[in-house]
């Protein structure tokens, strides 16, 4: 039997009232010993009933407090509850996921099994309003299809070592000898601190036996506006920092994007023999939508 290490769990957030009360119930429902954790909440100034909320919480369980975070930005809040937690491993968690009773004795168990750096699990992607699109924008999000083979996403079968898991777990003592968290970077900054960690000679382990339910957005323009900063601090990143994090499959959308909007002037002026070549990424791509989407359809009847 493990002799279970001291862990303080992060919860930094801004504006989660729908969604922090099913994190922190899920978070002090945890099988792990309640004098070994120390659960801090790191409020972005949250202008909802989220501070309302957490004040509750706090009031019941005096090993909960929350701090502020005035920037807002999650790397500032992470490293905020960073230098404020004082026990052996430290969790990031997340405001808008919810988490089973066994994840901190599995992500302990496997961090000390394998000597990772950080280790996670697989992400079960459900939609905060069970509206059709949102079943829509949950289901599209677990498609290989859509996010390519990032595993915490669509799953594994095996313990494997991954570039990147969700939340993570991590020795308190990781942070002193590669650093915080980017606070400048709103976006991705979780995969420049793994990035940092694998240059480092670290490793990232991902266990799909850890499973935790994540509310993606379920209202179309806020997703839209949530997945095109995703995707621009990906590139952008590169101005604050002179860590390598992109992905083969970070690229595939902007160079089908180049090539859609080079096909009218190419079709106009290249000969009928090459309008075959031309065409086929495009008609590929649309029959491989389809067969995603009809089996997506099938599985969610």
């Amino acid at each position: 039997m493990l002799d279970w290490p001291t862990v303080s769990i992060i919860v930094t957030c801004y504006n989660e009232s729908a969604c922090i009360e099913k994190c922190l119930d899920s978070i002090i429902a945890f099988d792990y010993p309640g004098h070994l954790l120390e659960i801090i909440v790191v409020d972005g100034m949250s202008d909802d009933e989220t501070r309302e909320l957490i004040k509750k919480f706090c009031q019941f369980y005096g090993y909960i407090q929350m701090i502020d975070n005035p920037r807002r930005l999650k790397p500032a809040g992470n490293n905020l509850g960073i230098m404020s937690a004082s026990h052996e491993y430290v969790l990031i968690m997340d405001g808008h996921t919810a988490y089973p009773p066994d994840y901190i004795e599995k992500v302990i168990a496997g961090s000390i099994a394998t000597g990772s750096d950080n280790y996670g699990g697989i992400i079960e992607v459900v939609p905060r309003n069970n509206t059709l699109t949102g079943q829509t924008l949950a289901a599209v999000n677990t498609s290989p299809f859509a996010v390519g083979n990032a595993y915490y996403r669509i799953g594994t079968d095996q313990v494997r070592k991954v570039d990147t898991v969700p939340f993570g777990c991590f020795k308190r003592e990781l942070f002193n000898r590669i650093g915080l968290f980017n606070p400048d970077l709103p976006r991705a900054e979780d995969r420049d601190l793994n990035a940092r960690i694998i240059s480092a000679g670290g490793s990232i382990y991902l266990d799909p036996s850890i499973q935790c339910r994540y509310f993606i957005r379920s209202n179309l323009k806020e997703y839209l506006k949530w997945i095109k900063q995703n995707g621009l601090w990906v590139f952008y990143a590169s101005r604050f920092t002179d860590t390598s994090f992109r992905s083969w499959r970070n690229y595939i959308p902007l160079l089908f994007l180049l090539y859609c909007l080079a096909l009218l002037p190419l079709y106009l002026a290249a000969p009928p023999a090459l309008l075959f070549t031309m065409l086929f990424p495009l008609g590929l791509y649309l029959f491989l939508d389809i067969l995603f989407s009809a089996r997506i359809a099938i599985h969610n009847r």
